[in-house]
């Protein structure tokens, strides 16, 4: 005849199979918590990755639209353009960056003619112009607007 081993705790006899279903429970309790920190960390990468991602296309498109401002600035011909179209008028302008995914494009807004300060005797002006660059990778619907004031010197004028 097989006796049954009993083991005394604090005074409460238990047998070893009713301690066998709180082992499977402990033991799905910490499958359950392991999974959700698997599934946490997962979630965090893919995050992560996102932000590198739009950081790196904001770069790209803001680069861009930097060098559309920086072409019209850099273009007289572009400038004389958008003081013809007459003030407040926009007069916008394509810029090659010979890299198809990326587009670039500057609108400029000739905004008059002033008298440059610091000129006391009235010999030099300035045109006043608004120019708005835009980079954009239109595949991701990514974009970046950059505008910039300048003035450009000039021998003063009789009249505007």
């Amino acid at each position: 005849m097989a006796m049954k081993t009993r083991h005394v705790r604090q005074g409460r006899v238990e047998s070893p199979v009713n301690q066998q279903g709180v082992v499977l429970i402990v033991g799905l309790i910490m499958l359950v918590v392991m999974l959700l920190i698997g599934i946490t960390s997962m979630r965090i990468a893919t995050m992560d990755e996102r932000i590198s991602a739009n950081t790196m296309n904001h770069g790209v498109t803001f680069r861009a639209a930097e060098s559309a401002v920086e072409g019209v600035i850099a273009n007289e011909v572009v400038l004389s353009q958008a003081r013809d179209a007459g003030e407040d008028t926009l007069v916008t302008k394509s810029v090659n960056l010979n890299d198809p995914a990326v587009t670039s494009s500057a609108g400029i807004i000739y905004r008059g003619y002033g008298h440059a300060h610091g000129s006391s005797i009235g010999k030099l002006g300035l045109f006043r112009y608004d120019i708005q660059g835009t980079g954009q990778i239109p595949d991701l619907n990514a974009a970046t607007v950059v505008t910039q004031g300048i003035h450009r010197i000039v021998p003063a004028q009789s009249s505007n």
